[in-house]
C-alpha cells in the first residue's frame, strides 16, 4: 500500500502500552540526568596530599565554628514574642545554610513551637543577628527559648 493511498483508519493508533513505555523511557532518562548531576555536584571534595618518601598525610578539611552568644526573649512593640542572638564563624571555611532553630517553652517547659530563621552564607570572622518570631497562639504562656544553630 502506498502513501497517497492510506486512509485515516489504516494508521496504526498507539495504544496505552506503548505510551506507557515512552513514559517510562523518559522518567529514566530525568531519574539518570538527575543522579548524575548530583554526583557531580556533591561529588567527593577531600583534600590529600603525598610526599615522596611514601607517607600520604590527609590536610584536615576547612570547617566553620559557630559560636553563639545567650539569646535574647523581647516582646515587639505589636506583642509578638521574638528571641534573637548573634551567631559568629570562628572557623576557617564559610558556613553554608546557617540556621538558627528556636524552640519556645511554657512555665512546665511543655514544648509550644519551633521556628527557624535562615542565612545562606555566613563568612570566616562574620556574625549573624538572628531573629526568631513565635508564631503560635500562646503567646501569654511564652516563658523560655533555646536556640540551635546548625549548618551544612
Amino acid at each position: 500500500m502506498s502513501m497517497g493511498n492510506m486512509k485515516p483508519e489504516d494508521v496504526r493508533k498507539p495504544d496505552k502500552l506503548t505510551a506507557v513505555l515512552k513514559i517510562g523511557i523518559v522518567i529514566l532518562v530525568i531519574t539518570a540526568i538527575a543522579i548524575l548531576a548530583g554526583a557531580c555536584f556533591f561529588g567527593d571534595d577531600s583534600n590529600s596530599t603525598s610526599t615522596d618518601t611514601e607517607t600520604s598525610v590527609e590536610t584536615p578539611k576547612a570547617a566553620p565554628l559557630l559560636s553563639k552568644g545567650s539569646p535574647v526573649i523581647t516582646t515587639t512593640e505589636f506583642g509578638n514574642i521574638v528571641v534573637e542572638g548573634i551567631v559568629r564563624n570562628d572557623g576557617n571555611a564559610k558556613a553554608i545554610w546557617v540556621e538558627a532553630e528556636a524552640t519556645f517553652y511554657d512555665s512546665s517547659k511543655n514544648i509550644l513551637g519551633k521556628y527557624s530563621d535562615y542565612l545562606d552564607e555566613l563568612a570566616v570572622g562574620e556574625s549573624w543577628r538572628y531573629s526568631i518570631m513565635y508564631l503560635g497562639t500562646a503567646d501569654n504562656l511564652v516563658k523560655s527559648a533555646s536556640v540551635k544553630v546548625t549548618h551544612q
